[in-house]
Formats: C-alpha cells, structure tokens, sequence
C-alpha cells in the first residue's frame, strides 16, 4: 500500500448477510512502482434508512458529503471521476426526498459535478477543507452568524466532458497546448455554459454596481488606468462583496482570451451603505507574452474594462483607448 490512492475503477455487487463470496480483481503494473489496494464504498441500507427517518423527523437538515485521501483526492495525481462516490450521491438523493429543507455541505479540495441532485437542493455550500475549526466556521455561516463571501478560484463544470482534452505527457514535463486558453478563458472561448464560474459566490445580502469611471494617468513614466465605480449594499445584512476587474484586449496582435483578471478588492459595506472602490492597472494589466520577440508586450489600442461578481456575472464596463 502505498502513500498515495487512485480511485480508478469500481463495479456494484449485492452481499446477501451470511454468505461468502470470492472477489477477483485483474490489473497490469504500468510503470516501475505499482501496487494494489481494495476497498468499498458499502452502502449500508440500515444507516441509509436510519438517516432517512432522521431527516423526516427534523425541522431541517445539514447533509456533510465529500471526498478524501482514500477516494482519490490526493496531491501528485488527477482523480479518475469527477462525481461523488455513488453511495454519497444515493444518500443526498434520498435525502433530499424526504426533507427538501436541506443544505449539503462539500468538503473536498476541487471540482465536483453535481447534475445528478443540485436540481433538488436548496443549498449547497463548498467547504474545501477548512480545518480543524472548520466546523465552527461552517456553523456561523450555515446559521446565519456571519455572512460568507467566498469566491471560486477555478470554475465548476458541469461534466467531465465540458473539460479540454488536449493534455499531453509521456514524461514528468506536462504539455497544456490550450495555451493561454485555461481555466475560465477556455470555457469563455468555447462558449461553454458551467455548473458555477469562476468567481462565483453567493451572500445574504445583495449589491449594485454603478457609476463607472475611467481615466488615465502618468505616474513615475509609466501610465495608469484608474478605474473609479461605487458598490451600495441593497439588502438588509452587513456583508462583504468581492469586486473583480477584468480586461479584455480589443485588438491584439495575438489571439487572446475574451477577459482576463487583472485585479480584485473585497469590500465590506453595511446595509444600505455605498462606498466608491477605486482600482488601479498599470502596464502588466494591458501586456501579453510575445513568443517571437520572448518578451512581455503592450500594443496601443482599445481595452474594455469589465467589472463583474465572477467572471459570468459582468456588472459595467466601459472601453479605454491607450496610445
């Protein structure tokens, strides 16, 4: 057994109470360290059943899933799947069957698919893994005691599928040839609707977006794109917002991604209060990478400035001409 576990295939056998059964398992050694380790995924009926009377008994429900170490969320390896282990997919489904006031809580370190019950739930809320008073702080939020106001570093798709496949390493060097084309730049290029985009994270308030402003500067020789807009906080809770600056490169030598992050603030605003954010970008907000002449390149030409809550969720934005 060694330090790390792939989850790379699993098959579903019945095991009546009582009975013996003999298990083979058939695998070829791919490199010159392989071993072999079994495991399941039992799903246990009585507890099943247990949880389900639980539920209906409960005025609400806080339904814990996720992933582990054991079920191939490991560090120096990709997982083999991308959803849930079944049993936990069967457990929020019957759940949520019997008591739609439900939150499932995600504890795991990326991406999971959830097309097989996000429909049915009222609340999903991501942990990752927040250690060890992770509980306390999911307890705040769950309860209203704070008010979350985390973002997605990556984007959530919604199979498997939707992901590039143009992944190439025969060696320890790994080849992307999406190029400049990864992460939320590769879902925007190809017009792929997601499960969540990047940046993506809910309140329990809300906020606006207005009065864009947009001027240029020269400051120590090198010039300056302020970026002036105010945030107001239209619902009824104090909170936080995170404000995303995104640019897009209207005419540029190269084929480039429709939006890139260049900058982000996060802003804690009262209800009611508005609060005008200023933002500055400077000449690597503009510059791309020039493979022929191997050096960082800015071009004259028109710059749209977006300021959105994710990178799907663009709010204002207002185009720059830069000589």
């Amino acid at each position: 057994r060694g330090s790390r576990v792939y989850w790379n295939d699993m098959g579903r056998i019945n095991l009546e109470k009582g009975k013996e059964y003999e298990l083979v398992v058939k695998f070829a050694k791919t490199g010159p360290k392989a071993d072999l380790s079994i495991g399941w995924d039992y799903e246990n009926v009585l507890y099943l059943e247990e949880a389900k009377k639980l539920a209906q008994e409960s005025d609400a429900v806080i339904l814990t899933v996720g992933l582990s170490g054991q079920m191939g969320e490991t560090e120096a390896g990709d997982r083999r799947r991308m959803e849930l282990f079944p049993a936990q997919e069967k457990l929020i489904s019957e759940i949520l069957k019997v008591n739609r006031n439900c939150a499932v809580v995600v504890v795991a370190g990326s991406a999971v698919t959830m097309d097989n019950w996000l429909d049915d739930a009222p609340a999903v809320l991501f942990a990752w893994y927040p250690g060890e008073q992770g509980g306390n702080g999911l307890a705040d939020i769950l309860f209203g005691k704070e008010n979350p106001a985390g973002r997605l570093p990556i984007t959530f798709a919604k199979s498997a599928e939707q992901y590039p496949d143009d992944f190439y390493s025969l060696t320890d060097e790994i080849e992307y040839r999406e190029g400049v084309f990864v992460g939320y730049r590769y879902f925007d290029k190809y017009k792929e609707e997601v499960l969540f985009p990047f940046g993506h994270g809910m309140s329990y308030t809300s906020f606006n977006y207005s009065e864009l402003n947009i001027s240029v500067s020269e400051k120590g020789g090198e010039k300056t794109v302020d970026v002036k807009f105010d945030v107001e906080n239209t619902g009824s809770r104090d909170g936080d917002e995170v404000v995303q600056v995104y640019v897009h490169d209207l005419e540029a030598g190269l084929d480039r991604p429709e939006k890139e992050l260049k900058a982000f603030q996060r802003v804690s605003l009262k209800s009611g209060q508005k609060l005008e954010v200023e933002v500055e970008l400077k000449d690597d907000a503009f510059a791309f990478w020039n493979d022929a002449d191997r050096q960082w390149t800015v071009e004259p030409g028109s710059f749209e400035i977006l300021l959105g809550a994710s990178s799907a969720d663009i709010r204002l934005k207002e185009t720059v001409e830069l000589d």
